[in-house]
């Protein structure tokens, strides 16, 4: 088990606290918008390096999503 998103975390967590004071917290709303071209890719690049550390079995401390791997017992 383990977090995902940990190195872009700072910017979710600014996103969501500006929606939220702009919309209200009581006004449920996706946060998926689609972002310019660069933009994505930059944010695409920090994702792969992220999983890159996490296939190495990092553990990353904090995130906006948690990784969580089961298996049946054999």
């Amino acid at each position: 088990m383990t977090f995902a998103n940990c190195l872009l975390f700072p910017l979710v967590l600014a996103s969501r606290l500006a929606e939220a004071l702009r919309r209200g917290a009581d006004e449920a709303r996706s946060s998926n918008r689609e972002l310019p071209g660069p933009l994505n890719a930059v944010l695409r690049r920090v994702l792969l390096s992220e999983a890159a550390l996490i296939r190495r079995g990092v553990n990353l401390p904090f995130g906006s999503s948690l990784i969580v791997v089961m298996r049946r017992p054999a």
